[in-house]
């Protein structure tokens, strides 16, 4: 299976490797990217591809960082945003 029969047909990818993917595919995996559905056609692509692993572990890092604090302050996330949104507000007090 070459990488753009996977790209369209496989649901998750789960076995990645640390082998370092040319420029070549990179562009090609872009532009596969661009193709896909967008809500109301917007096609407000916005990529950024990043090779340097430093780079990649800090941002995993901060990702991490964010999530943590996400699941820490759910409940007071929710109650400072929910009243803001009326119609999810109905759908969660029920």
């Amino acid at each position: 299976m070459d990488v753009f029969e996977a790209l369209y047909t496989t649901r998750a990818m789960r076995r990645v490797t640390e082998e370092p993917i040319s420029d070549e595919i990179l562009k090609q995996m872009v532009d596969a990217a661009v193709r896909a559905p967008s809500g109301a056609n917007t096609q407000s692509w916005k990529f950024l591809v990043i090779t340097d692993s430093k780079i990649k572990n800090l941002l995993g890092d901060l990702y991490r960082e964010a999530w943590d604090f996400i699941l820490k302050n759910i409940m007071k996330i929710i109650q400072i945003w929910v009243p803001q949104k009326s119609w999810m507000k109905k759908k969660l007090i029920k």
